[in-house]
């Protein structure tokens, strides 16, 4: 019942790859670190993220989440598809957009104004569900989220590396936006 977000992490230098960066973070709260690859690819940025558990850990749920900006005002997944709802001063929690929350592996946000955003998780990456998500009215902004739930009450990590997340983030043309496919909700 405690989060644990990466930023709040001690993380160590960055060390330069052929095609990219690395960078690990160390948890001053839990047995664990985080090692992060991001990687440049032809049409998109590779983001690969590994759990190493230095002992056995148990966790509610982990999820990957790329933070935008508010101006963001649609999101649409394999499932569904939708409008962030505008920012109000009541808002003091996270709200979810989704009414679906069967595995997928993508989810993209529209702009007019900016680019089109796309957090792809790719084969080999853990099972997730994707989520938009507004923040409370003080951070404004929008959330694309990987969210991998656990199944049975807690997700169990035994000591050694485990594949977090593994996939890449695509950015599109301003205001660029594709209808929903027959039978999608809207």
């Amino acid at each position: 019942h405690i989060w644990n977000d990466s930023q709040s992490l001690q993380w160590g230098r960055v060390r330069e790859l052929e095609d990219g960066i690395a960078l690990t973070g160390e948890s001053r709260r839990f047995p664990m670190r985080q090692h992060w690859e991001l990687r440049r690819l032809e049409d998109a940025l590779g983001l690969t993220v590994w759990l190493e558990a230095l002992e056995d850990l148990e966790v509610q749920e982990c999820h990957l989440s790329a933070v935008l900006r508010h101006e963001y005002d649609r999101w649409e997944t394999e499932h569904e598809c939708g409008a962030f709802a505008p920012f109000g001063p009541e808002g003091g929690h996270w709200v979810h957009f989704n009414r679906s929350y069967r595995a997928g592996r993508t989810i993209s946000a529209w702009s007019e104004a900016l680019p089109s955003i796309t957090l792809c998780a790719d084969g080999d990456s853990p099972p997730v569900r994707m989520t938009a998500i507004n923040t409370t009215f003080r951070e404004n902004a929008r959330v694309l989220q990987a969210l991998r739930p656990s199944e049975m009450g807690r997700l169990h990590f035994a000591p050694g590396r485990h594949l977090y997340f593994s996939g890449r983030i695509l950015a599109g043309a301003p205001g660029v936006n594709t209808p929903a496919p027959e039978g999608k909700e809207a």
